[in-house]
């Protein structure tokens, strides 16, 4: 009996000792490549610790954590360890570049947040003088004779070229000039005049004439100012003598438009329409959408976001007014839920999108761009309203510069990519040096192929470049 209770003594002494010693435990801290801390975990003595999954870094390979996570005995902080992916890259991939900037910078970090990006705007409307940039909501709702004849006045090309007639190709008549001028229609505009309001509803071309007979050549019409894009919205001053041309003001460019690619509407309904908060942006080439061919940047009111979108799409209605279809489509990387954040990563992906696109003077093509709508395209996915032409571009104030005697050593130095730079008449976009140090352009020319392509600034020529526009 002794014995027993000696025993059940020795057990519970045994218990109650191990009872009162507690299992040691350590911290082990996982930290990224930067040095900032992923993860702390609690282990237990003599344990091996899982680790977290390592952060995902753009062209860099995840090998091992530095320190050794079996057998813990002490807190201990490890790190994630790279390699720069091996990975090969064409040029023409916007992946070569970004690689290159990776190192250099952070890729994801914003260039300018959307609060800067919205008083770079307003600072170019408010440089109308030099960059023939409007906020059509803001322009005065009464206009008179005078102002809109200098308007359309202000295109004095019937003389200076041969013109052609679009549908049998020969050069018109004296009497077919003599038609063109009079269906400005100059006669019949009131003293006053009240401003309407419309909707783009297809790719319309923006002329200098109420006509599509086309100056000196197809290709290069002297006619095309421009062409405006699905969902853009106009002021409207004027109708031609045969009712079928508007002269109008858009965003960034006057002129004569068929009216059968403009919807009537209402100021209130313009407001709302430009202003919607939510907004689904094209950042593909160019899409398809109710039967409209729509381009890259531009924007049309998100309604709501569920398996599919749902947005507002403007179309023409039989007695010319404008229609606002609910429409869904199908997620997509066609659209972005908003203005794409303005960072190196998204910039470059939108910029390569347009490589090899055909070259195309004043839009005239639907598949094809000029160097400056080129550029505005890329930028109108981050919610800039840039100036249409490249001269207007380059004389933004604060941000454009004129330069003489440009090295390339200087663009180096003094530009980052992104910069829009500038020869006579044309635009290119900086998108930095390649692994052996060349500077290079994106852009699209009429030269060769006539295609948006890469090009050594070298190769293009350094004299030739006379201004800078900063985008940062």
């Amino acid at each position: 009996m002794k014995s027993i209770k000696l025993i059940l003594l020795i057990f519970i002494s045994f218990m109650l000792i191990s009872c009162s010693k507690e299992t040691a435990t350590y911290e082990v801290t996982f930290l990224d490549i930067d040095g900032n801390i992923i993860e702390v975990k609690n282990v237990e003595e003599g344990t091996t610790v899982i680790p977290p999954i390592a952060p995902t870094i753009k062209y860099y390979n995840f090998i091992e954590w530095d320190q050794e996570l079996t057998n813990i005995r002490q807190n201990i902080t490890t790190q994630a360890i790279y390699e720069k992916s091996t990975e090969v890259y064409e040029m023409t991939d916007y992946n070569y570049w970004l690689r290159i900037l990776n190192d250099k910078c952070d890729i994801d970090s914003p260039l300018m947040t959307k609060e800067e990006i919205d008083a770079y705007n307003k600072l170019i409307v408010n440089g109308y003088s030099d960059t023939n940039v409007v906020d059509v909501k803001s322009l005065d709702k009464k206009s008179n004779k005078n102002y809109v004849i200098e308007m359309i006045n202000g295109y004095n090309k019937l003389n200076r070229y041969n013109i052609y007639n679009n549908e049998t190709n020969k050069l018109i008549t004296t009497e077919e000039k003599d038609n063109i001028l009079n269906n400005r229609n100059l006669d019949n505009i009131n003293s006053f005049i009240e401003v309407r309001y419309g909707i783009i509803t297809d790719f319309a071309w923006l002329r200098a004439y109420p006509t599509n007979f086309y100056a000196s050549s197809y290709s290069r019409d002297q006619f095309q100012e421009t062409s405006l894009n699905v969902g853009e919205v106009i002021a409207i001053y004027h109708t031609s003598l045969d009712d079928n041309w508007y002269f109008v003001q858009a965003t960034n460019y006057c002129g004569w438009i068929e009216s059968k690619y403009v919807g009537i509407c209402s100021y209130e309904e313009m407001v709302n329409f430009d202003n919607a908060e939510n907004k689904l942006v094209v950042i593909s080439d160019y899409v398809e959408i109710n039967g409209s061919h729509v381009r890259m940047g531009q924007s049309f009111p998100l309604l709501a976001s569920n398996e599919k979108y749902t947005i507002l799409f403007p179309s023409r209605t039989l007695n010319g007014s404008a229609e606002f279809k609910t429409i869904e489509i199908a997620k997509t990387n066609d659209y972005s839920n908003g203005y794409l954040t303005y960072n190196y990563d998204n910039l470059y992906k939108q910029a390569f999108k347009l490589l090899d696109i055909e070259y195309s003077w004043g839009d005239k093509e639907k598949l094809g761009r000029d160097c400056s709508s080129t550029q505005n395209s890329i930028y109108a996915c981050f919610g800039f309203k840039l100036p249409r032409n490249t001269s207007n571009q380059n004389s933004i104030p604060t941000y454009g510069e004129k330069l003489n005697n440009i090295t390339i050593s200087n663009i180096k130095q003094m530009y980052k990519p992104g910069t829009l730079i500038f020869s006579s008449g044309h635009v290119m976009m900086y998108i930095g040096e390649t692994e052996d140090g060349i500077a290079h352009i994106l852009h699209n020319t009429s030269a060769g192929d006539g295609k948006c392509i890469i090009q050594s600034i070298s190769s293009y020529g350094i004299n030739k470049i006379i201004g800078a526009l900063k985008l940062q």
